[in-house]
């Protein structure tokens, strides 16, 4: 099954994908520990933070993170209906809310297309931490990445972070295990004979492998130049880019084909990007 936009998923792919993210070993694991880990330092130092989760999907993680000690507000922002009505189903905290938006639209300034509703535009620049979970891969062009970026920083105030989880930027041609053992496959989609350095923009084939079926989708790579780029262009400075580390409580060496993968770039299949609005210094 392949579906080129993950907003537009059905039942069969949306069950496909449920189940990938709820296998305790699979790729999804390791990224959430991460981005978890990075969410609880900037949110340690924010008594009473609001925070924003940018392609919020279903907002299981929406609602996780509203749930935490020191968050006093959660909003999730998402462009699909469909995602949304299934985040408003479920229980949550009540400091939890989930709100239209359509990132690229918002980045150029096209409210109509992003929402035209209060529930978006009034809580635009009331946000101590903003995230963005395998949202960005979603840009096709550095002007979509450009305005994703100035998406997520009018949502911030002065000195607010950005956090972002996505493909690593400095990631080559040298293929991903083809193992089950993360329940993900994935692959760049090049032209035949390319060698050398992956280019910005490139397609990433990425499969979900789980017990109900497979599911295909495509996204894009942007190297560190494409985010240092979008980064200037909206105004967040300070980046930094981190390696993923293996979460707790696996058998040792179980997570290095993922984290430390025997190629010569030798960095995480994905990586923690942090940035801040108004020059702030990481902590």
């Amino acid at each position: 099954m392949f579906v080129e936009d993950a907003a537009q998923y059905g039942t069969a792919a949306a069950d496909i994908y449920a189940a990938y993210h709820a296998m305790p070993n699979s790729s999804s694991a390791a990224d959430n520990w991460n981005v978890m880990q990075a969410l609880e330092q900037a949110l340690r130092a924010r008594s009473g933070a609001r925070f924003v989760d940018l392609g919020c999907g279903a907002g299981a993680r929406t609602k996780e993170i509203g749930a935490m000690a020191g968050v006093a507000f959660a909003l999730g922002v998402d462009h699909s209906p469909e995602q949304l009505a299934l985040a408003r189903e479920s229980a949550g905290p009540a400091n939890c809310h989930f709100a239209f938006g359509d990132l690229i639209a918002l980045g150029h300034g096209m409210r109509d297309r992003a929402g035209g509703s209060a529930g978006v535009e009034l809580q635009l620049g009331t946000f101590d931490v903003a995230l963005m979970a395998f949202v960005t891969s979603h840009a096709a062009t550095q002007d979509d990445l450009d305005a994703m970026m100035r998406a997520a920083a009018s949502f911030l105030v002065p000195g607010g972070e950005v956090i972002v989880i996505d493909v690593h930027p400095r990631l080559n041609l040298a293929p991903f295990p083809a193992s089950d053992r993360y329940a993900l496959l994935k692959s760049f989609v090049l032209p035949a004979r390319h060698t050398g350095e992956v280019p910005p923009f490139t397609k990433i084939r990425t499969t979900f492998v789980v017990s109900q079926g497979q599911l295909s989708v495509e996204d894009y790579f942007h190297d560190v130049r494409s985010w240092e780029a979008a980064m200037d262009a909206a105004g967040l400075s300070g980046l930094t880019i981190n390696d993923c580390s293996a979460p707790p409580g696996f058998a040792p060496g179980f997570w290095d084909a993922y984290i430390h993968p025997d190629h010569p770039s030798g960095c995480s299949q994905a990586a923690v990007l942090r940035a801040f609005k108004s020059g702030a210094v990481s902590n």
